[in-house]
């Protein structure tokens, strides 16, 4: 098994969002080691803030392969 490290962010409905990814992501690889959220500001971009966090998981999973599952919970 690798442990993978994904960056995690939104500042569309985040809470509601960063909870649906949370979710998802324990589905399909189990235990998701979650780190802090922390508030930034959008920039470059107008909007709300960003909430943004960084999570652990393990996998099998190729490089490719990964990015696949990634696109699909991000969809």
């Amino acid at each position: 098994m690798t442990e993978v490290f994904l960056g995690l962010g939104s500042n569309i409905r985040p809470d509601e969002n960063i909870r649906l990814g949370l979710s998802e992501l324990e589905r399909r690889f189990g235990h998701v080691v979650v780190s802090p959220t922390y508030r930034a500001p959008a920039i470059g971009v107008e909007g709300e803030d960003f909430l943004n966090l960084v999570v652990a998981v393990e996998t099998r999973l190729e490089p490719h392969a990964l990015l696949d599952v990634i696109e699909e919970i991000h969809e």
